[in-house]
């Protein structure tokens, strides 16, 4: 079961600023007594004592604005449970983690084929949308980019255009080092949190 958000602001307030910061790559702002965590290209302020997550920035707000059901749980979870522990580089399915099955199943299943219609044989359009959430080109699909919603949890975002033979396709996969990071329910909200952020 997935602590409540209490729990988990309780949590953070009772650990080591020195090891939360090494442990998730993220800084912390001494003065004003907040984590500085870069997501989505831009950077969110975490404070343990008022218990508030906001954007530093204009670019951030649409996360906690529209996304917040998603962002907020699993930024405290990435902060309270992420490991020092570098990208492995394997790429991996969902499927391929431990519990990826939940993935696939009901209301779980992401809406990519949502994203698929949006953006088949629009290759800039999904270019610019994952770049204004400070993505990185990748060479995967007919377009793909790379786009970090923590600083330890990259998430690749692939485009298959349609063609004679097949409809648009979209995947999602993972680098094989989110299952140290983080429990594979709070996985699918930060991949939630991707797929929806395409639209």
């Amino acid at each position: 079961m997935v602590p409540s958000e209490d729990k988990c602001w309780a949590t953070l307030s009772g650990l080591s600023v020195t090891d939360v910061c090494k442990r998730c790559g993220v800084s912390y702002n001494q003065s004003e007594e907040y984590y500085v965590v870069k997501s989505f290209g831009a950077e969110f302020s975490v404070s343990a004592k008022t218990r508030k997550i906001a954007p530093l920035s204009e670019q951030g707000g649409i996360v906690t604005e529209r996304f917040s059901d998603f962002y907020t749980l699993s930024a405290l979870f990435y902060l309270n449970e992420a490991k020092d522990i570098p990208e492995s580089g394997r790429i991996v399915s969902p499927l391929e983690i431990k519990g990826g099955d939940i993935f696939f199943r009901g209301g779980h299943v992401l809406p990519l084929n949502k994203v698929a219609l949006k953006y088949d044989n629009k290759r800039d359009d999904f270019l610019s949308r994952g770049f204004s959430m400070g993505a990185e080109l990748s060479t995967y699909g007919d377009v793909s980019f790379k786009v970090y919603p923590f600083p330890r949890l990259p998430v690749l975002l692939i485009l298959w255009h349609s063609d004679d033979e097949f409809p648009p396709r979209a995947d999602l996969l993972l680098d094989s080092s989110c299952d140290f990071h983080l429990p594979t329910d709070v996985i699918w909200s930060v991949c939630m949190l991707c797929t929806l952020m395409m639209f």
